[in-house]
């Protein structure tokens, strides 16, 4: 069964809220983003090769401006640091 997720696409300036759970694929970019808490509270390592099941799954997208809330991140160490380096923590 083919996972169904959302690809190549710009978000600028949108709010993503909970309760959910996200992930992304691929070139990922980050720009100015927010947090509705600490992103350390909201983040999953993701584990390799492992399924993660009912989750959001954004592909070569970009994130410009955007707020999360009440959601779960689920990625890897380094896609978490591009996140944090690429944001604005509220």
């Amino acid at each position: 069964m083919k996972t169904p997720h959302i690809s190549n696409i710009i978000f600028d300036h949108c709010v993503f809220k909970g309760p959910s759970a996200i992930t992304w694929i691929g070139n990922t970019e980050v720009k100015g983003c927010g947090f509705a808490g600490r992103l350390e509270d909201m983040w999953i390592i993701a584990e390799p090769n492992r399924k993660y099941m009912g989750v959001g799954v954004f592909v070569h997208c970009k994130f410009k401006y955007c707020e999360f809330g009440n959601l779960a991140l689920i990625g890897s160490k380094e896609l978490k640091d591009k996140f944090r380096s690429g944001s604005v923590h509220r």
